[in-house]
């Protein structure tokens, strides 16, 4: 499998900051297939995932591959674009002369990394999921009468009357 990598660089401080970096060190990884300029300011590359049984090993693979280029080149997750992970992402491309291209690019499925990044992955959605559980079986517990409403409605109310004068100060 393939995986599109969009570093977005919108802002001129990114682009200078972080553009030459980027661009130059990825064009070293072992994975990259390619690099080069994206047509939306930023860094687009091909990622070689490897063999993918299914579209959740894809997309399993897709994310240790995430966290693989965060943590090995420091790449921002806010410039990182997670939408890349959806299989069925177009991926947009254009004319850059200094493409890089390596077609002989290794297989992150077969590297020992990958085991520790899916490791974390699923732990990590273990303990949201587990915070996530804990919350809703909280709300269920909470009896929510009429009288109960009345109250909460009652300081909401207190709370944008207080609320209003101030932001009219600010404006």
């Amino acid at each position: 499998g393939l995986l599109q990598i969009d570093i977005d660089l919108k802002t001129t401080a990114d682009s200078e900051q972080f553009y030459e970096l980027y661009r130059s060190t990825l064009c070293l990884d072992p994975f990259m297939i390619a690099v080069f300029d994206s047509p939306s300011f930023g860094i687009k590359g091909i990622f070689h995932l490897g063999i993918c049984k299914d579209k959740e090993q894809h997309k399993e693979l897709a994310m240790a591959a995430h966290q693989y280029l965060k943590e090995t080149y420091c790449i921002e997750e806010r410039l990182l674009d997670a939408s890349t992970l959806n299989l069925g992402r177009k991926c947009s491309v254009s004319y850059d002369a200094k493409l890089y291209c390596n077609y002989s690019a290794a297989d992150f499925s077969q590297s020992d990394l990958v085991s520790l990044y899916l490791e974390n992955i699923r732990s990590s959605l273990l303990t949201r999921s587990n915070a996530a559980a804990q919350t809703v079986t909280e709300l269920e517990s909470f009896s929510c009468t009429a009288a109960h409403r009345r109250i909460a409605q009652s300081l909401l109310q207190k709370a944008c009357a207080a609320i209003a004068p101030a932001k009219r100060k600010q404006s």
